[in-house]
């Protein structure tokens, strides 16, 4: 930032005309409203906004690591064994939590949109990132249409409900927490699979448990992967989970 030495990350959002322009400016002042209510150590952080001649940059911290889809992908020493997995998603629901006290809903978690910051003395901090689709949770009307990733979409949305984007994104933080353990997603679209085919799947919550998983870790997720929203887990549900309850 201007006066300082530190590194930042800059999001840049191309400038456009007419009706385009006018939605994505909507969405933009939006996101920068929201990053400004926003002060936790999991949510990377915002700055200020500078404006070129084609871009709006919105400057954010720089975080020294890389996506939590890398680790999973690579699998990474940092997800092998479960308490390590038990630190990253306490610190994820952390963030979550911030956001649904300020009557944000993320509406895009996802393993690429969780960064993993190390230090230099062997520790982490996850950092949730990208707040281009949060909306506010009284925003009901809003939340029927379809955002986000369909692999971690909670049925409702998949189906076109009308939902409650909190308890969306709960069902989006058992989608992380179910494929840091077993390493592949719960809910994949298989080859030659039709959408309708996949929806029906997520809906009935159809998924197997890894042999690695344990019964805690189980029973936690069975509680968040609830296809009916109104048994659902809640943000206190899982903190006060004994397999996740001593990391708060």
């Amino acid at each position: 930032t201007r006066g300082t030495d530190h590194l930042v990350a800059i999001k840049m959002i191309e400038k456009a005309s007419g009706m385009h322009g006018r939605r994505l400016r909507a969405l933009v002042n939006q996101e920068i409203e929201f990053l400004t209510m926003v002060d936790h150590p999991n949510i990377v952080a915002y700055y200020e906004t500078l404006h070129t001649e084609s871009h709006v940059c919105l400057v954010l911290e720089y975080v020294n690591g890389a996506e939590l889809y890398e680790y999973v992908a690579n699998d990474n020493s940092l997800l092998s064994d479960e308490r390590r997995i038990q630190e990253v998603f306490s610190q994820l629901v952390c963030a979550v939590e911030h956001l649904h006290d300020r009557n944000i809903c993320h509406r895009d978690i996802k393993l690429e949109n969780v960064l993993i910051q190390n230090s230099d003395v062997g520790n982490f901090t996850v950092k949730l990132s990208d707040l281009g689709l949060a909306e506010y949770a009284s925003n009901i009307s809003y939340l029927s249409s379809r955002c986000g990733t369909d692999e971690y979409c909670a049925p409702e949305i998949l189906l076109g409900q009308s939902n409650d984007g909190i308890k969306a994104d709960i069902w989006s933080l058992g989608v992380i927490l179910y494929t840091m353990i077993a390493k592949h997603l719960p809910f994949n679209l298989e080859p030659n699979e039709s959408r309708r085919s996949f929806y029906a799947r997520v809906n009935r919550a159809e998924y197997e448990f890894p042999s690695s998983a344990t019964e805690g870790a189980r029973d936690l997720i069975s509680k968040v992967l609830q296809s009916n929203p109104s048994k659902r887990a809640s943000i206190n549900d899982i903190k006060q989970h004994p397999w996740l309850q001593h990391f708060f």
